[in-house]
């Protein structure tokens, strides 16, 4: 079953303080987007990757040559206004042969192979997973005057995290649903979601972060770290 890896790094990052978007801010030696490259470049269950950039990005050839050494990057494409956008995109690129289609966040250095197979395995049997972790801290639900409105039950509360993987025809069918109701999604899964389909939640990695600001970069780089001295 032939599976893409759809890489999201069409935002813009300014949290970071500076012009240069996030996903191409150095981490120890390179940047930041080539780890998460890397690792689906070894994974033997990724047969291709299509890298979406901001679009003055996408046309870059310095980023183009930079990106070339990637062997199963099969296209780079321009992103558009909203992710969303810049999913739909990319899933017009998806070669026809592709039957999953894996999507991850450029800036989430790195997914964690072994939950992340375990997420295939339930895609591939029931049509979508995520990866996500159960919510450990009180949530409280804020109104306008900073006064709290409610405490939400957390039992049943997931931090949700990528990668989210889906049968390409279901996929597509719901982000053209959501085109033509007009709806916002603030990940993948809300548009499979949104279909009515059931979506299979996987336990994902804390280590699975995602860079915002400038201390995300500190604790990416401590989890390098560690991960080095692991394999020392």
């Amino acid at each position: 079953m032939k599976t893409t890896a759809l890489i999201m790094a069409a935002g813009r990052g300014r949290r970071l303080g500076d012009e240069t978007p996030k996903q191409f801010h150095r981490l120890m030696d390179k940047p930041l987007l080539n780890y998460c490259l890397e690792a689906f470049e070894y994974m033997p269950e990724i047969d291709s990757m299509i890298v979406v950039l901001p679009p003055e990005y996408a046309q870059m050839v310095q980023v183009r040559m930079d990106l070339k050494h990637f062997q199963k990057i099969v296209d780079i494409v321009a992103g558009g206004d909203r992710r969303q956008d810049s999913v739909w995109n990319g899933l017009k690129a998806i070669p026809e042969i592709t039957e999953y289609v894996l999507i991850h966040d450029g800036v989430r250095p790195f997914p964690p192979i072994r939950e992340t197979r375990k997420a295939l395995e339930v895609a591939r049997e029931f049509g979508a997973a995520i990866l996500a972790l159960p919510i450990t801290d009180t949530v409280k639900v804020g109104g306008q005057d900073d006064n709290i409105q409610m405490t939400l039950d957390r039992s049943n509360l997931w931090a949700a995290q990528t990668p989210q993987i889906f049968r390409k025809k279901l996929l597509l069918e719901g982000y053209q649903k959501g085109q033509r109701e007009n709806k916002t999604f603030t990940d993948d899964a809300a548009a499979v979601e949104n279909l009515g389909y059931p979506v299979r939640l996987a336990p994902g990695s804390p280590y699975n972060i995602k860079i915002t600001q400038v201390e995300d970069l500190n604790l990416a780089a401590g989890i390098f770290q560690s991960r080095k001295e692991d394999l020392d």
